[in-house]
Parts: C-alpha cells; sequence; structure tokens
C-alpha cells in the first residue's frame, strides 16, 4: 500500500472510530441502529466518503424513520381511540336494544292478560267482575308505567297479596290454572319490578311446564320473603342450568326468546334479593324469587283468594 493510501486509511478509521463512539445516540437522541454504524465504518474504510458526510446522512436518516415511526404510533393511537368510541357506542346501542326487546316481552304478556279479561267480563256473572274490572284496571296502570320507561322510585313495602291477585286473575284468564292462596307478607321492592318478574315465571311455567298446573306461594323466611311458582312440567335439563338465567338461553325447540328469565333476575337482584332455580325440586320445574322482608313484624289480613271456577 502506498505511504499516501496507508497514510488516508489511517486518518479515516480513527475518524471513524471516534464518530462512531459519539455516533451511538443522534441528534434527536435516538440510538443510531447496528445496521448504520456498519455501513458508516466499512464505507469509511475504504474511503469512498469521509466519515462524517456519512454520519450525517445516517442521523438523517435515522431521524426521518424515528418521525415516521412516531407518526405512526399517534395513527395507532388514534384508531385505537376510534375503535373503543365505537365499541362503546356498540355496548350502548346494544344495551338499549336489549332494554326495547326486554319491554316489549313484558307488554305483549301484560297487554294478552288484559285482552283476554276484558273478554271475559262479557259472560261474567256480575258478582265476579268486581275482581276482573280490578285486575284490568290495575294492569292497565302497569302497562302505562312500562310503556313510559317504568318506576324508578326507590324501594318501598309491596302488599304481595295485591300484586299476585292481579296478576293470578290475569293468568286465569288465559285459561291457566293457578293455584295460590294469600299470605298477608309484604316484601321491599318496587312494585312494578316485582311483578314483571313473577308474570314471567308464571308465563315460562305455561309454555314451559305445565298451564294446567301451576302453583304460587309466598312465605317468610327470615329476613326475606320468598315468592316461588312451581309447574309440574318436564323441568329444566342439567345441561341448561348453569346458563339458565343469560341472555337468550332457551331451548332449541323452544317458542320463547329467552329473555324473560335474564330479565326477571336483573329486575330482582336490582331490589336487592335474588332468582334462583330450585334444582332440589323433584319434579317439574319450581323458581324462587327472594326480596328484603319489611323489617318491622307487619301482616296484612289476606285477601280472599280470586275464584275462576278452578281451585285456588
Amino acid at each position: 500500500m502506498r505511504p499516501a493510501l496507508k497514510h488516508d486509511v489511517g486518518k479515516h478509521m480513527r475518524k471513524v472510530s471516534s464518530v462512531a463512539r459519539a455516533a451511538r445516540l443522534d441528534a434527536a437522541g435516538m440510538p443510531l441502529s447496528a445496521v448504520t454504524i456498519a455501513v458508516l465504518v466499512l464505507t469509511a474504510w475504504v474511503g469512498a466518503v469521509p466519515a462524517s458526510l456519512l454520519l450525517a446522512a445516517a442521523a438523517f436518516v435515522t431521524i426521518g424513520a424515528t418521525h415516521y415511526a412516531g407518526a405512526h404510533r399517534a395513527a395507532l393511537r388514534e384508531r385505537e381511540e376510534q375503535l373503543a368510541a365505537m365499541t362503546a357506542r356498540l355496548t350502548a346501542v346494544d344495551a338499549e336494544h336489549r332494554s326495547s326487546r326486554a319491554r316489549m316481552h313484558e307488554i305483549r304478556s301484560t297487554v294478552a292478560g288484559i285482552v283476554s279479561a276484558t273478554q271475559l267480563l262479557k259472560s261474567l256473572p256480575a258478582e265476579r267482575r268486581e275482581s276482573f274490572e280490578s285486575m284490568v284496571d290495575a294492569e292497565m296502570d302497569r302497562l302505562m308505567r312500562i310503556l313510559k320507561g317504568g318506576d324508578r322510585t326507590a324501594s318501598r313495602p309491596v302488599e304481595l297479596d295485591e300484586l299476585l291477585v292481579h296478576l293470578v286473575t290475569s293468568h286465569r284468564a288465559r285459561g291457566r290454572t293457578i293455584t295460590w292462596q294469600p299470605s298477608g307478607l309484604l316484601a321491599v321492592g318496587r312494585y312494578d319490578d316485582v311483578a314483571e318478574a313473577v308474570n314471567v315465571l308464571i308465563d315460562n311455567a305455561a309454555v314451559h311446564g305445565n298451564a294446567d298446573d301451576i302453583r304460587v306461594h309466598a312465605e317468610r323466611d327470615g329476613d326475606q320473603v320468598t315468592i316461588s311458582v312451581t309447574d309440574s312440567g318436564p323441568g329444566v335439563a342439567v345441561e341448561m342450568r348453569d346458563r339458565l338465567f343469560q341472555w337468550g338461553e332457551r331451548r332449541a325447540d323452544s317458542p320463547g326468546q329467552g329473555i324473560g328469565l335474564h330479565v326477571a333476575q336483573a329486575l330482582v337482584q336490582q331490589l336487592g334479593g335474588d332468582l334462583e332455580l330450585d334444582v332440589s325440586h323433584a319434579r317439574g320445574t319450581r323458581f324462587v324469587v327472594r326480596l328484603p322482608a319489611v323489617p318491622a313484624p307487619v301482616r296484612l289480613a289476606p285477601l280472599q283468594p280470586v275464584e275462576l271456577g278452578v281451585a285456588s
């Protein structure tokens, strides 16, 4: 190697070494890649371009890449925020849709009872009309509250006999055989929510169980009041029990939508109670609503059972 070339190579190598050490970070504070530094050293070795110029070019490329990556990350963040907002909106729409379907589910059942009772009124003797007229008035009032969005007032004492007598009368008007005895009990809740939950259970017993043998019973259990609805139908399959109260769950041959039980349980739980399937019941299906009892030992005089030519 000629002395002049050897001198130039040595000069370039010393410059490359010092520059490469200094070039671990570029002007933007970002580390230069190993590939960039390797290209810098190799090119400087052959003496094609001064190392300082290569470093400047490499820094420019790295800064450009850094800006590109930053812009890309910003775009990704923006898309993630848009996706999160869209997901929240879809969740709200789904909740609103479910609420509307649940409301329509109860409206259909309530209207069916009112229509059946109204038709029966024409043929009933005068002594039996009073209970049906009272039921129609009460259910019409409840229907109007449902259409307005429901009763959102605070929980208060609910007379179970007053509530159940209207529901039992409504379902008897639809040809269902229901056994029920007044209890004189009070529970803490909202009248409309408790009525809707029990209405779902009676309707469920008639559709999926045995409409000719439905039993409704209320009793005190410690600091709770229970309302049970029992039928003598085929019962609930073991494999369905864990998901019975989930939205949309139903048997393959079910004419229902799989909405009622989910809504009923949610309403009862909002009142500080619960709705459960009694898995210990041997024959048919038995659902139990549990509600807080009125703290004071209050018990009303039981109403007289509603008669419709069937056992009460």
